[in-house]
């Protein structure tokens, strides 16, 4: 790889982490994701191209290993709001 390559993809990478970065970019990312498989565990719906289209757009991101993504989706489970109240912290399995 030469250095235009190289400062393409950098560029390129920073182009994706600026886009998936804010609330609204991984929410996207995470529903990118989703719709491409990244997270079935049914192997009879994990198309290989579908995930490596995944790992391209999580390599753009430097995500390139599986700690990566653990933490990656940590991140993004961090972010997340209860959608119905039955989600909130204050819900236990007793109040049902």
């Amino acid at each position: 790889m030469d250095e235009i390559e190289r400062k393409n993809l950098t560029r390129l990478q920073v182009a994706y982490q600026h886009v998936f970065s804010g609330d609204d970019g991984v929410m996207v990312l995470s529903d990118i994701l989703s719709q491409l498989g990244y997270f079935s565990n049914m192997p009879e719906r994990i198309d290989p191209q579908r995930i490596a289209i995944a790992n391209t757009i999580l390599s753009r991101m430097n995500v390139y290993d599986a700690s990566s993504v653990y933490d990656y989706v940590r991140s993004i489970a961090s972010q997340a709001r209860p959608v119905i109240p039955m989600l909130k912290e204050d819900y236990h399995v007793d109040d049902v």
